[in-house]
């Protein structure tokens, strides 16, 4: 009965090895599943900033060229401005002047 019982366990210790090996196949075949879904999500993530980042670069660079327009038009306008009315323009540009003045010179 002894020899039966030491061959009992010795099976008994073999099917929890093979179990334990069967287990470990199984947690590293686990472990690469969520490696690969982890890089999929991070590409995935990477490739949607990669376009936000260029549409805000193309909106930005859409806000600059009418700002730079709308400054040009700004400009133009007060050229034209200062054209047909000299005096006017000269005397409102000493009043500005005159104003920051007073205001630097309190401070």
């Amino acid at each position: 009965m002894n020899t039966a019982k030491k061959l009992a366990d010795s099976a008994s210790d073999a099917d929890l090895r093979a179990d334990i090996e069967s287990l470990r196949n199984d947690l590293k075949a686990l472990r690469d599943d969520v490696l690969a879904v982890g890089a999929k999500k991070a590409t995935d993530a990477s490739e949607t900033l990669d376009e936000q980042i260029t549409k805000m670069r193309t909106r930005a660079n859409k806000l600059m060229d009418a700002a730079d327009e709308e400054t040009r038009h700004v400009a133009s306008s007060i050229e034209k401005n200062v054209r047909e009315n000299p005096v006017a323009s000269l005397g409102a540009a000493v009043a500005v002047g005159f104003l920051l003045g007073r205001s630097v010179l309190r401070k």
